[in-house]
């Protein structure tokens, strides 16, 4: 016996196709942007985390600069700039690539200074501004013992 064979359906497969085809365009675009996405993502964190690192290096510069002299902590606005005698500061900020880091001290009273580090950057987009700040004092001085005149060796008044 023979059968009647099914009749052929033309055309389909070209629609199949371009189904296929947007659908694999659709997946490939999704994860082309993912990819980017996540590659500036990263970008951005690495240079913030090292604009951190560049802002705790000028904290600690201040502190190696007072311990060299507190005298040499003078109110302004600097960068920084490192050679064979240490830390030394300079007129105009100091550039890490896309970053810029500045230096501010202020007078806090006689003794003890504010110092700001400000680490910028204005790459694409995204704008890094982190700010680190510290109080700084003469403390060898403040270590030293009050004079017999000053008022905490003199003993309390008595009270009538």
């Amino acid at each position: 016996m023979y059968a009647p064979s099914a009749p052929r359906r033309t055309g389909s497969s070209l629609v199949e196709v371009i189904l296929a085809l947007a659908l694999f365009s659709g997946i490939v675009l999704t994860y082309v942007g993912a990819l980017a996405f996540a590659t500036n993502t990263m970008t951005h964190v690495g240079l913030r985390q090292r604009g951190l690192l560049l802002a705790e290096e000028g904290i600690e510069a201040a502190r190696s600069l007072r311990e060299n002299g507190f005298e040499a902590l003078i109110a302004g606005t600097y960068g920084l700039t490192s050679g064979p005698s240490g830390w030394s500061l300079v007129a105009s900020p100091d550039q890490h690539g896309v970053l810029t880091r500045q230096i501010r001290i202020a007078d806090a009273d006689a003794r003890t200074k504010t110092i700001d580090v400000i680490v910028s950057s204005a790459q694409g987009r995204r704008q890094i501004s982190i700010v680190l700040n510290t109080a700084l004092t003469d403390w060898p001085l403040m270590l030293q013992a009050p004079s017999p005149e000053s008022a905490l060796c003199r003993p309390p008044k008595k009270q009538k």
